[in-house]
């Protein structure tokens, strides 16, 4: 019989192989906020600045 107690739990109560016990966790491909920032930080628009245009993105814009 397989030694069982802390940390080895019996073979028919363990996961089994491919399976998570957090059947309902993170969505595969979802983001993190700091991600959705970064990629808000990088959109780009385009400004008239001094009479003349151009293409900035919005970390650039703040900083003016």
């Amino acid at each position: 019989m397989p030694k069982t107690g802390r940390g080895n739990p019996p073979k028919h109560t363990q996961f089994k192989k491919g399976v998570s016990g957090n059947k309902k966790g993170r969505p595969k491909g979802s983001k993190n906020l700091s991600t959705v920032l970064m990629a808000a930080a990088r959109d780009e628009f385009t400004a008239t600045i001094g009479g003349k245009q151009g293409r900035l993105t919005k970390t650039e814009e703040t900083t003016m």
